[in-house]
């Protein structure tokens, strides 16, 4: 029987197979853990693979760091890294749309101050509390703090009355983006002009698989969002194909944490809806 070395020697290309399967293994080990994400936008099927892949060349890392932002005696302002026309380079995206609900007319509804994001067993560092993320640019998923099934439902049931209660102003139904992922759009012949002009007018959706939700904030709110460790960016925002303020809120993991991500999608509904009308808050809410 011919030895392995003279094998290899006489037939190069065996060489090579044997060179590359450890490579080749890993590459079939991430594949199959792509697959094993569950719906979203890219088919979960080689072709979808191979495409988030090219996706990956053209994403950014820093989706912890609040970019694009520069301070300028304390205000934030917008930077040459914004392209025109993108709806960010206007004095809405400049704004916090974060408010306390209230019954009682508009002028009375006061600032809401977001705190750092509680970490496991009661830590303040918004470093220690962010989740494990898988690696894939699409989809963008948790790994780990996912929300429960009865959070999901809730979390829904929000976006439901709140959808109900501004028909005139929003729209429920599928991503736009991700398919049979559940979202918040505007309504048809109401998309707040370039604010969600990259979403196709998609203003929020809810992941089923973990509960994590992304949606469309003004660059201020977004900022201070990655700053308390609440989300953080796409790795596709801020590059043409997704705005900057296009954000990935972790998914709540109690009460506290419900509460604090109904004000975030209210926030962005306020954000990209106050072109055609204020949102309404549905009875009980928050």
């Amino acid at each position: 029987m011919e030895s392995l070395p003279r094998l290899l020697a006489d037939h190069p290309y065996l060489l090579a197979l044997v060179a590359a399967a450890p490579f080749l293994a890993l590459v079939y080990a991430d594949y199959r853990a792509y697959v094993a994400m569950g719906p979203h936008g890219l088919p979960d099927n080689l072709q979808g693979y191979i495409k988030q892949l090219k996706m990956r060349r053209v994403s950014r890392r820093d989706t912890t760091v609040p970019a694009p932002y520069d301070d300028d005696n304390g205000k934030t302002k917008t930077t040459g890294k914004i392209r025109a026309g993108s709806g960010e380079t206007s004095e809405r995206a400049r704004r916090s749309f974060f408010h306390l609900p209230s019954s009682s007319s508009e002028k009375d509804v006061g600032r809401w101050e977001l705190t750092t994001r509680p970490g496991e067993g009661g830590s303040s560092s918004s470093s220690s509390s962010r989740p494990r993320l898988s690696h894939f640019i699409a989809p963008q998923r948790q790994l780990e703090g996912g929300a429960t099934a009865a959070m999901k439902r809730d979390m829904n049931a929000f976006l439901d009355a709140l959808a109900a209660a501004n028909g005139e102003v929003l729209l429920r139904g599928l991503s736009r983006f991700e398919g049979t992922v559940p979202a918040v759009q505007a309504a048809e012949g109401k998309a707040a002009a370039a604010v969600t002009k990259e979403t196709r007018g998609e203003i929020l959706h809810v992941h089923p698989a973990d509960g994590s939700t992304h949606m469309v904030l003004s660059l201020v709110d977004s900022r201070r969002v990655i700053e308390t460790g609440w989300g953080e960016r796409h790795g596709l925002s801020g590059g043409g194909f997704l705005p900057w303020g296009y954000t990935l809120v972790y998914a709540p993991r109690d009460g506290h944490d419900l509460a604090v991500w109904k004000k975030l999608a209210v926030a962005a509904m306020r954000y990209c809806a106050t072109e055609v009308g204020e949102i309404r808050m549905p009875g009980g809410c928050c």
